[in-house]
């Protein structure tokens, strides 16, 4: 069990990692052995947890030299994971999430008579079932590995090919082909997480964990079929694991930049670069990373913290720009600190920018390299740099008054309140930008996962899942899931339809939004405040209608259908998004209406029924315990003329969107009166959209939950390798829509479509069937998703979109296993 400086991590689970070996593809690093004895040729199991570092290159795990059989991600360098066994087999998921760990599983045996079943892949204990090509090998065919004489690598063919990123507990079985719960098991929360193996090797089977420094391919199989390595050394032991994730820098949010040593070395390629790391810090805690910088003289160099608000986009200038400016008189965005005129503290605090310069600045960017520490307490909300050349035992830490801060000492370090106060709530996230075309600027960071040069500060933290805050909500399938069927077209007289939720918790939902899938029917809105039967539409500005063949019961565990088309056509394929609410209703006379509300404040959403009274200034009481983020009103009484309306954080309580339409949120003071909600109560204007005058209104209030919920925005880059909006959580429902210009509501979920890249998408504002796209694509990934193409409606080039998330898990957390990658 893996300690460090005496604090206790854990995954959630059973079996704690203590280490991974890290593969750097530049050193052409790779284990190799030569097998001694023949063992069963036709039936092997492979099994590892993997974290890629570099990705769309073609890369080996598991090969023999002589290039007959092999396993891979890559083909053309496209991230699919590749089997070859005599012919290809090829995934159509693209393994392309750098932010976390994979679990591999490739059971073979060839003398079974169906030719699918000779090779079964698992991704994370489920099995993979969509390929693009499916050539299984032959019946009884003898695959090269198990064969006396032959000389196998894990990473690398010949000269190319080399893996880049980390390995942990590899287990090769000779002899068995065996399901992924030999070495893993979904866990209370719905996680897939290590256990230990504990069967059979056979003859040539290993366990490379890297558990020795000083000699990584040691098998502890009990087989002694020990592996040689080469391109590795005892530094390339680290303790990022499948049970204590680390950041690194990201391979799919840079510019500019390229990485190696497991994403932990960024080095310019040229002017604007830069790279962020692949977690945000929390809003609390005292956070310490060391960065080793080198051949910075005469280049311009920023490092620090961008608030993870959407807008970290991947744009190498706005990541310098982020953190360094050349005038202490200029405010930005960032905070952190750059190389120029002056060394330390850049702070956007509204209109003055702290700083403080570096006693000996010409030393100190004439040496070739020197150790920058940032020891940030976000706790007392205070930020101290430190400094430290190669050989030195200790750093000079610097504060506002120069050199000799204590960050152990809060009050020494930068006030960066103000900061916090406009940026804190969305988390901060680590980045480097280097600028220089030539020379080749340089850092190398540590997060903890190297094991730091230098003793952190006291009470600070390394950076890692196991670090981060214990998430309120560990399982999300508690308070959302997507739920699919196929309609029957059975009335509620024979008992219509009952839907159940199939994921790993269930809740008896309080809204239900179901879609047709397979042909164009309305969207439609169930609640349970407003009751049964009663249909809302987002497609349209209609009434609320009573369909008695609609939406009937909410069980326990799902819902119950009627005939009606727009729920239950038979043989036509649907989705139901549900939600749990109060499970009850209570009177809430927070506002000026007195209004009956279903909240659930854990989850951070509520339902509110109110009548309007054409007041501008009215307000409602939304029963949670802060101010929502995003709000969904209608008029239930009118139809024609009666949109929806919706309220966003971002755009703000002077703008407002319609869901029944495309149009960019609009300027307008009479849906929110130009005020944002608070911690108890909703503002409302006088128009009809949010408080028709003595018209029933229902509300749809939700707020961010760390690592449940998000409500944000990012800008589009109008790159096929979009933007990546950080959520700190794996998202399961994702709604995009642009809020600077028209587009539609674009929605995706990880039901409809479970592996990436996801272009199964269906419009909020249209009667439209599901649409398989393979030109509005994103990437669902364990702590965020990316737009993977550039359609305006989820990633135009320099428009700003807002969106909307809710979490099949958190990405980590105190006593929480960590997400694995998607």
């Amino acid at each position: 069990m893996f300690t460090e400086s005496g604090q206790f991590f854990t995954s959630g689970g059973g079996y704690e990692i203590d280490q991974s070996i890290r593969f750097n593809d530049n050193d052409s690093a790779y284990l190799s052995r030569t097998s001694g004895a023949t063992g069963d040729r036709k039936k092997w199991t492979f099994s590892a947890w993997i974290k890629r570092g570099n990705i769309s290159s073609n890369q080996r795990l598991f090969h023999d030299t002589g290039n007959t059989n092999f396993i891979m991600f890559g083909t053309s360098s496209n991230d699919q994971f590749r089997v070859y066994l005599g012919a290809d087999i090829l995934t159509t998921a693209l393994f392309r999430d750098p932010s976390a760990w994979y679990h591999i599983v490739v059971a073979v045996d060839t003398t079974q008579a169906t030719a699918s079943n000779r090779v079964k892949i698992y991704q994370n204990g489920v099995q993979v079932t969509s390929f693009t090509s499916a050539g299984y090998p032959g019946l009884n065919y003898d695959t090269i590995f198990n064969n006396s004489g032959t000389t196998y690598q894990i990473s690398g063919q010949s000269v190319s090919e080399y893996f880049d990123g980390y390995i942990s507990e590899f287990n090769w079985i000779d002899g068995l082909a065996l399901a992924p719960t030999s070495f893993g098991e979904t866990n209370d929360d719905g996680v897939w997480i290590p256990k230990a193996y504990t069967g059979a090797y056979g003859d040539n089977g290993f366990y490379i964990t890297g558990a020795t420094a000083g000699d990584l391919g040691e098998d502890f199989s009990g087989n002694n079929n020990d592996f040689t390595s080469s391109g590795l050394t005892s530094a390339d032991q680290v303790v990022d694991t499948p049970t204590n994730n680390f950041p690194t820098f990201s391979s799919i949010n840079l510019d500019g930049v390229t990485l190696s040593d497991g994403n932990l070395y960024c080095a310019s390629a040229g002017y604007w670069s830069g790279a962020a790391a692949t977690m945000s810090l929390p809003t609390t805690g005292k956070w310490y990373i060391e960065t080793l910088v080198g051949n910075r003289y005469g280049s311009y160099m920023a490092q620090g913290f961008v608030p993870n608000d959407g807008s970290l986009i991947t744009s190498a200038a706005q990541a310098l720009n982020y953190g360094s400016q050349d005038s202490a008189t200029t405010p930005n965005y960032g905070l952190g600190m750059s190389r120029g005129n002056l060394f330390g503290f850049y702070a956007a605090t509204g209109t003055t920018t702290a700083s403080v310069t570096e006693p000996d600045g010409s030393t100190l960017y004439s040496t070739n390299e020197i150790y920058i520490c940032h020891a940030l307490d976000l706790d007392n909300e205070r930020y101290f740099v430190g400094t430290a050349f190669v050989g030195d035992g200790s750093v000079t830490w610097f504060g506002p008054s120069g050199s000799g801060a204590d960050p152990e000492t809060s009050s020494e370090g930068l006030d960066i309140s103000a900061y916090l106060a406009t940026y804190g709530d969305y988390g901060l996230t680590f980045f480097h930008a280097p600028n220089k075309t030539s020379g080749n600027p340089y850092a190398t960071v540590d997060f903890g996962q190297s094991g730091f040069t230098f003793t952190k500060p006291t009470g600070f933290s390394a950076l890692s899942t196991a670090n981060l805050p214990t998430p309120a909500i560990a399982d999300g399938s508690k308070y959302f899931q997507t739920t699919l069927y196929t309609g029957n077209g059975t009335a509620i007289g024979s008992g219509g339809l009952a839907v159940s939720q199939s994921e790993n918790s269930t809740f008896q939902p309080d809204f239900v939004w179901i879609k047709g899938r397979s042909g164009a029917t309305e969207h439609v809105l169930t609640d349970a405040v407003r009751g049964v039967t009663k249909e809302l539409s987002s497609n349209d500005t209609g009434a609320e209608e009573t369909v008695t063949e609609g939406l009937t019961t909410f069980g326990s565990a799902g819902f119950t259908v009627g005939s009606d088309g727009s729920y239950n056509t038979s043989s036509a394929t649907y989705a139901g998004w549900q939600w749990l609410a109060g499970n009850g209703t209570a009177s809430n006379e927070d506002g000026s209406i007195t209004s009956t509300v279903s909240a659930n404040a854990a989850a951070g959403f509520s339902i509110v029924s109110y009548t309007g009274n054409a007041t501008g200034g009215a307000t409602i009481g939304h029963g949670l315990s802060q101010a929502p983020e995003m709000v969904i009103t209608k008029s239930r009484d009118n139809g024609t003329g009666r949109n929806w309306a919706v309220y966003h954080v971002v755009p703000g309580p002077t703008k407002y969107a319609e869901l029944d339409g495309n149009g960019p949120f609009y300027a307008g003071s009479t849906r929110w009166n130009d005020t944002a909600p608070s911690s108890t109560v909703v503002t409302l204007g006088s128009q009809q959209t949010t408080n028709d005058s003595g018209a029933a209104m229902i509300a749809y209030c939700w707020h961010s939950v760390e690592s449940f919920s998000r409500f944000g925005s990012f800008i589009g880059n109008g790159s096929a390798n979009g933007s990546f909006i950080y959520t700190g959580m794996t998202p399961a429902f994702v709604i995009i829509k642009c809020s600077s210009v028209a587009n539609s509501w674009t929605m995706y979920d990880t039901v409809r479509q479970t592996y990436n890249p996801n272009g199964r998408y269906l419009i909020a504002e249209t009667n439209g069937a599901e649409v398989a796209s393979t030109t509005v694509e994103i990437d669902i990934l364990s702590n965020g998703f990316k737009a993977r193409d550039n359609q305006n409606n989820i990633n135009g080039s320099g428009r700003t979109y807002i969106y909307m998330a809710f979490a099949e898990h958190p990405f980590g957390g105190d006593g929480v296993a960590p997400a694995t990658a998607r």
